[in-house]
């Protein structure tokens, strides 16, 4: 997506003065980094690994069932072994049944179905050529099967084969070498066929303030090329690394690697170069150079905004115009709230709209929204929705079912007419093909939404049988969604209550709120080491996934300098015995770890995975009853959410850790699917692989609504208020038809006496 982003990109172009940090002997070592490929490399991937979290699951005649994979652009393949793990239904007829293996749509093999079934796993080995592997790769499994010599229904219950994720392909991978050529960036430091997790080195000469500031905006750039593949960034001190890495240096910070590189290319002006890593056959370094520190970010913001005009093996940069800063709410990841939203915008490919046969896999049309938007009073999110289909001879139970995140919302049933729905719709008819366009308004419930959310749209087409030996249907029926439909969230406003650590945790809330991060700010220890130093690095990476834009506008502090940046929501990475702010804010914390020395307000409630992410949490009055004080000697990680004590309506998210060596332990939780949803309200402890989430009583609102909403908000929060407000109106209302009763009793006296 950045590819069309060149000058229109924004940037505040002045840097705060930083102080440097004390860097500790220790951390000149560089950490182990991935290992060179410099010969043949062997991968065993398991089709869960390849994105099957289920068994594959084939029905009918000709069902099929299929995985996806990338190879990286340097490597290539030299022979692979397939192993199928599967199980298939008895009925199956050996001599006529078999599974065929499709690789990009080319046969790789035949996996005859065994003479003798017997209960238990079955296995089959497979060679594929590797002739037929490209960049992007998909292996697909066909059922041919058939349970008897005479006439058989298609949709036959006995016609099912199921294949496990366990299933394994093994490659034995050859690397090629690649030019220094900046055109082919972001590779081979990114690879986007490459799906496992990203783990890019960046080089240093020492952790400095200013140097970790550009670092900092590159690897929010890598982490939003990342995405779901998640990433991490080893900092590796003064040394060559073992792998791919990035390289950012001053004229007078820099790796004494690169000594006799610059006495060749000496610094005159911000540059970026690609070159062979000293003694390191197969790594390649990019480079990002500058005179000075300012000089250094001019060359990461011509990387991450202008990455589609370098070429060569050496660029300078001469001047980057920027734009205004980005405006609220419009990060590249999320959906625009101001305007009703195309699906065409919102999937990869249109492809991914369309459906064939009668029993299809739903289509999925990803929702990422911002996590503020504030339901009221049951309000629905509009969906107009248009769709077509092949129309039923007849009436039958053909449907559209639509789901939100696999929760069911609607169902339309498909007209032999091509009407759709219970209220009356305009037809049109598409071209001449038979099939049907349909116009349905719904409302989805907007209490179901949260940060990242999924359309499932699953179209059930009914299979017509006939008489016996007449019963064969050709599977030509198509069915999809057009891109016209739209999604409208412009109504609903952007309001929440905080701390609620689960928007952080999935969407980078409060922060990503501007996708430059201009009104972010992230503090550091004054005494930096290594491992803070990369749970920085993977907070800014985890920030450019969030907003899907690089970090331009950020800023970077040491904790003592924490008042030039009072006016920012802040990131805090505390570190015990080297945090200033741990001294004069601990005691406002509810959780605050210093080591071995623990301090715990007990909270009010518990959360758990259940906890809705998209609910905001009820504040309450009540404060933690007692505090507990204690001493233990093992890891232990807290994430603290709470409003800043700099400035009123600001956030404060810390992480903290008993030791250095424990911040993984936060990193793992933010990362890990099966930890990050257990990240919720205002504290999360993290020991080991468990994470404990709790609700303190201390809370403050963001956003705005309008006047009458935030009334009955206000009133809403304090239901006593609100009964005397109620039993105040009734008497006043009581008084005042009291007193014109009284008056009308008064004249009609009157006017009896008269």
């Amino acid at each position: 997506m950045f590819r069309h982003i060149l000058i229109a990109c924004c940037l505040v172009c002045a840097n705060a003065a930083i102080t440097k940090p004390t860097l500790p002997a220790k951390a000149t070592e560089s950490i182990a980094a991935p290992a060179a490929i410099i010969a043949d490399q062997r991968l065993n991937l398991s089709f869960s690994q390849l994105g099957a979290t289920t068994p594959m699951t084939l029905r009918g005649i000709d069902g099929s069932g299929y995985v996806g994979f990338g190879l990286r652009l340097d490597q290539v393949v030299t022979a692979a072994h397939l192993t199928l793990s599967y199980d298939y239904s008895p009925a199956l007829l050996p001599n006529l049944s078999h599974l065929k293996v499709i690789l990009n749509d080319e046969v790789v093999g035949v996996v005859p179905i065994p003479a003798q079934w017997h209960e238990g796993r079955h296995t089959a080995e497979v060679d594929i050529d590797p002739r037929y592997f490209s960049d992007f790769n998909r292996i697909r499994l066909q059922l041919i099967g058939h349970y008897t010599l005479d006439c058989e229904d298609p949709a036959h219950s006995s016609l099912w084969a199921t294949v496990s994720n366990s299933s394994t392909l093994a490659l034995t991978l050859k690397p090629l070498a690649s030019a220094n050529d900046l055109a082919l960036l972001p590779a081979p430091f990114f690879d986007r066929h490459d799906n496992g997790r990203l783990v890019l080195p960046m080089v240093l000469a020492t952790a400095d303030l200013g140097l970790l500031q550009s670092t900092g905006e590159a690897a929010s750039w890598f982490g939003a090329l990342a995405s779901y593949r998640g990433a991490r960034f080893p900092l590796v001190l003064n040394a060559i690394p073992e792998h791919n890495a990035l390289v950012l240096a001053t004229q007078t910070l820099h790796p004494a690697f690169l000594d006799d590189w610059l006495a060749h290319h000496p610094i005159n002006a911000p540059a970026l170069a690609v070159i062979d890593a000293p003694g390191k056959p197969g790594v390649k370094l990019l480079l990002l150079l500058g005179r000075d520190q300012a000089q250094l970010k001019l060359a990461v913001d011509a990387l991450v905004l202008g990455e589609p005009g370098l070429t060569g093996t050496l660029a300078t940069v001469s001047n980057i115009h920027y734009g205004q800063p980005r405006a609220l709410y419009d990060a590249p990841n999320w959906v625009p709230t101001d305007r009703p939203v195309r699906f065409g915008e919102l999937v990869p490919s249109l492809d991914d709209l369309q459906a064939a046969g009668h029993i299809n896999a739903p289509m999925r049309v990803n929702l990422r929204v911002p996590p503020d938007l504030f339901p009221w009073r049951g309000r629905g999110v509009p969906l107009d929705l248009r769709y077509r289909y092949t129309a039923p001879l007849s009436q039958d139970n053909s449907t559209l079912n639509v789901a939100l995140n696999e929760e069911f919302v609607h169902s339309f049933r498909l007209q032999p007419s091509g009407q759709g729905g219970t209220t009356n719709h305009m037809t049109l008819p598409l071209l001449e093909d038979g099939s049907s366009m349909v116009r349905e308004k719904l409302s989805i419930p907007a209490f179901r939404l949260g940060g990242d959310n999924q359309l499932q749209f699953e179209f059930r087409l009914d299979l017509h049988k006939k008489n016996s030996c007449e019963n064969a249907a050709l599977d030509n029926v198509r069915a999809g969604i057009d891109p016209d439909s739209t999604v409208d969230l412009s109504d609903f406003p952007h309001f929440t209550t905080l701390p609620n650590l689960a928007y952080f945790a999935n969407s980078a809330y409060p922060f990503s709120r501007y996708a430059d991060l201009s009104h972010t700010a992230v503090v550091v220890p004054d005494k930096l080491d290594r491992e803070t130093a990369e749970a920085f690095l993977f907070i800014m990476g985890r920030m450019g996934r969030a907003t899907g834009f690089p970090a331009v506008r950020y800023r970077l502090a040491a904790a003592s300098k924490v008042d030039s940046v009072a006016d920012a929501d802040l990131v805090w990475l505390a570190q015990p015995g080297r945090d200033a702010m741990l001294e004069k804010w601990g005691e406002k914390l509810p959780a605050l770890i210093e080591g071995a020395h623990r301090r715990l307000d007990t909270p009010y409630r518990f959360l758990n995975a259940f906890t809705n992410y998209g609910q905001t949490l009820a504040p309450s009055a009540q404060a933690a009853s007692a505090t507990t004080e204690l001493e233990a000697n093992g890891p232990i990680a807290a994430i603290v959410g709470f409003e800043s004590p700099l400035k009123a309506g600001q956030s404060v998210v810390a992480i903290s850790a008993s030791s250095a060596a424990a911040f993984p332990l936060a990193e793992d939780a933010l990362e890990d699917p099966s930890l990050i949803d257990e990240v919720r309200g205002h504290v999360a402890l993290v020991r080991g692989r468990h994470v404990e989430s709790y609700q303190t009583s201390a809370h403050y609102d963001v956003g705005s609504l309008p006047l009458w909403i935030r009334i009955w908000v206000v009133l809403s929060r304090h239901p006593l208020l609100l009964t005397l407000l109620g039993l105040g109106s009734g008497l006043l209302l009581g008084a005042s038809a009291y007193a014109a009763l009284r008056k009308v009793a008064q004249r009609r006296l009157q006017a009896q006496g008269d």
